[in-house]
């Protein structure tokens, strides 16, 4: 009953804001602040841009980034791929690793859970050169370069 009746109401309020925005005829009694609060798209828009409603702010900052990405790569090779603070042992299996090994690995999970294919991989590289017998470690990298197939074209340094 509680069902059909979320459901009623639901189908109510859809049909109500679709006529507010469908329809001719001026709404009586709602001002202009009060139908853009009924936009669905204000909340993506504000999330996207933030206060900046022209993306000045955004483009800006996309500027810098692209300006400054080359450098910060360039700077980060397998060899000296930092230890980031904060990250907790994975619950992958993996035995006869410890120490450094074992943190770059856990890294190296942490970082395919968030997407990060290349930095993964560099972790899962830099783990093997603290644990060369490492097969989990060869495992590590070959499956983040096999998710991001642009980074097989990557050198990794």
């Amino acid at each position: 009953m509680l069902k059909f009746l979320g459901l009623t109401a639901l189908v109510l309020g859809v049909g109500g804001i679709n006529q507010i925005f469908h329809s001719d005829e001026p709404v009586e009694g709602l001002t202009s602040s009060q139908l853009a609060a009924l936009d669905p798209t204000v909340a993506g828009r504000k999330a996207c841009r933030g206060i900046d409603a022209f993306g000045e702010m955004l483009d800006a900052r996309l500027e810098l980034a692209g300006e400054k990405a080359p450098l910060l790569l360039s700077a980060v090779s397998a060899a000296n791929f930092p230890l980031y603070s904060g990250i907790s042992q994975s619950d992958v299996g993996v035995t006869g690793i410890d120490g450094e090994a074992r943190k770059y690995f856990d890294q190296g999970v942490a970082l395919l859970y968030g997407f990060n294919h290349a930095a993964a991989a560099r972790s899962f590289r830099k783990a093997r050169t603290y644990a060369p017998e490492c097969a989990m470690c060869w495992w590590g990298e070959a499956y983040a370069r096999q998710k991001d197939e642009a980074g097989f074209n990557v050198e990794l340094a």
